[in-house]
């Protein structure tokens, strides 16, 4: 375990310090194209580094959830981890954990992905590792004040309450989405900084992340069958790279089918009825997935290519609220105005699941993979929507199935079958502009 030491002060240069800024690696898009994974060294943190406030003690594995604490530490590292874009503050772990549900069923997860564990753009992007870098300071989209590459402790939204991370996504999960499952969360006490553990408040205190009483540091550890994107398939340049990450997701589908005896064939990649069925199941899951979103009120207003999974699951799931939540915000109407009796949120998240579908069909296309026509496979999205939509629960929200799916079919047609653009809403753009008569 390293030693720890009094902080370097970022205001007194070293041989490793360079006068450099983290906001210089920061361009538009998710730069997945042309970075190349790399080995990055980790260290583990043990039980005097953070706090565990939440932990889901029903799940059990071949790994100790506290061995997944671990934090980029490129100069003393111990452990290797493959760094991939976009996971710009997450890596992963192999793995396997099981979760047994109230009704018997049990859910079967292959990834470990660590969230919050230091920065890691720096070691694909630039030359340099996170350890060149003093400042840490980051201001979001949103104006919000943090530090590249930590998360922070905080709430979500179920209905009125404030539910921790651990509790919201075990309630998505048990109410039938594909989800990451978070297992623990904790508070961060100390962490590497230029090859040292380092108090979180001394780093405030010099000013290497920001020095505000709300401001805490935190990790979580979420179980996934996979955290490889969509994005990562279909915005690679890189053939061979394509290949390996779809060969890699049937692997995942043939371990869920045995795991959980789904019935399936094994898929093999190459196989034109295996690759049919892929697609046809991923559209399938993706539908039953909005299905429900819809009967939970959930808006997730985010679910594009870079937060879904290869095994059809939605992520980042921590920010996605109950739609009675923007009743009491600013700008609230912005997603719970409805068209055609559908709120505008659930519109944007039809239509950010259809833009990673077409993607994701073109990409196979590209591959020379064998797919169905494109008006099956909205028909497979289009039957899981309808069959997993809950009247009851709908009708306390005061929505009708009928029209959830006309809207959602529309959306769907224009999209994948017809090739239409949709202007995407966080950009200023109305519904109308979608000329779809919603």
């Amino acid at each position: 375990m390293a030693k720890r030491e009094n902080i370097i002060p970022a205001e007194r240069p070293t041989e490793n310090t360079i006068p450099l800024k983290l906001s210089d690696l920061d361009v538009k898009g998710r730069e997945i194209a042309g970075l190349e994974p790399k080995i990055e060294k980790f260290s583990r943190l043990t039980a005097k580094d953070f706090t565990l406030r939440q932990k889901l003690e029903e799940i059990s594995s071949d790994l100790d959830l506290e061995s997944a604490f671990i934090f980029v530490n490129p100069l003393s590292g111990t452990e290797e981890r493959l760094v991939e874009a976009p996971h710009w503050r997450t890596i992963s772990t192999k793995a396997h954990a099981e979760y047994t549900m109230p009704n018997g069923r049990t859910k079967h997860y292959y990834t470990f992905n660590t969230k919050g564990c230091g920065y890691l753009k720096p070691s694909l992007k630039g030359g340099n590792t996170i350890d060149k870098y003093d400042d840490w300071h980051r201001t979001n989209e949103y104006g919000a004040e943090g530090a590249y590459g930590l998360a922070q402790m905080s709430g979500t939204f179920i209905d009125d309450e404030d539910v921790e991370l651990v509790d919201k996504t075990k309630w998505l999960t048990e109410n039938g989405l594909r989800t990451e499952l978070y297992w623990g969360v904790a508070e961060l006490k100390n962490i590497y900084y230029k090859g040292k553990l380092v108090s979180i408040k001394k780093l405030k205190e010099k000013g290497i992340i920001p020095n505000e009483y709300d401001y805490v540091p935190a990790m979580g550890v979420r179980l996934l069958k996979t955290n490889t994107r969509i994005a990562e398939i279909t915005e690679t340049d890189d053939v061979a790279r394509a290949v390996a990450l779809f060969k890699d997701a049937f692997k995942t589908f043939n371990q869920e089918n045995t795991d959980e005896d789904l019935g399936y064939a094994e898929l093999i990649f190459g196989d034109q009825k295996s690759e049919e069925t892929f697609f046809k199941t991923f559209f399938e899951r993706m539908g039953k997935n909005l299905a429900v979103l819809q009967n939970l009120g959930i808006i997730g207003w985010g679910l594009h290519s870079a937060n879904v999974t290869m095994a059809a699951e939605i992520v980042d799931i921590g920010d996605c609220n109950v739609w009675t939540h923007y009743q009491k915000v600013e700008n609230g109407d912005d997603y719970i105005q409805k068209h055609s009796g559908v709120r505008r949120g659930s519109l944007k998240d039809a239509r950010d699941i259809a833009y990673g579908l077409k993607n994701l069909i073109q990409t196979g296309n590209d591959l020379g993979m064998k797919i169905s026509y494109k008006e099956v496979l909205v028909d497979k999205f289009m039957d899981a929507l309808e069959n997993n939509l809950n009247e009851e629960m709908l009708r306390t929200q005061e929505y009708k199935k009928e029209e959830i799916i006309s809207a959602i079919r529309k959306i769907l047609k224009a999209t994948i079958i017809n090739g239409k653009k949709l202007p995407a809403l966080k950009h200023g753009h109305k519904i109308s502009d979608w000329g779809l008569g919603l």
